[in-house]
């Protein structure tokens, strides 16, 4: 099945923020939405320009906490900034074009819940959630790679 196919069938809800949110925004952004754990950082016009996972957001938010701080740990503390700041600009994502059990593995290698489609301009058109494979693969487990 095709990226295209599948989104048109379950559209997935990809949590998204604009690159001026700051961390606390991102955070409650996250809170908000139940299983959630990827969320896109967009340009007005939808342009995906980074990603912040929910680890990573955590993970700058508890900084404080934490009895030791590697360099980095500090110096990300310092210049908490935007999302835009935030966000790791390189991304696993998808296009419509792809078939659904090559995009897959992506999913398991680096830790995504939720993946953004993107087409040739870099513009969101849909996302694939997880959740949704592995409910669909249980019901009819040869429907979605015919």
């Amino acid at each position: 099945m095709k990226i295209s196919e599948w989104i048109d069938r379950f559209p997935g809800h990809i949590v998204t923020i604009h690159p001026e949110s700051s961390l606390e925004q991102a955070v409650d952004q996250l809170l908000s939405e139940s299983c959630v754990q990827d969320i896109y950082v967009v340009s007005n016009e939808d342009m995906v320009l980074g990603h912040l996972s929910h680890k990573r957001l955590a993970s700058l938010l508890l900084a404080e906490h934490r009895p030791i701080h590697t360099r980095r740990q500090i110096m990300e503390r310092v210049v908490i900034g935007s999302a835009e700041e935030l966000m790791e600009g390189e991304f696993v994502f998808a296009r419509p074009d792809e078939e659904l059990d090559d995009v897959l593995c992506r999913f398991v290698d680096h830790d995504l819940q939720d993946m953004v489609v993107l087409d040739e301009h870099g513009v969101m058109v849909g996302g694939i959630n997880l959740n949704t494979v592995l409910r669909e693969i249980r019901k009819r487990p040869n429907v979605i790679f015919d």
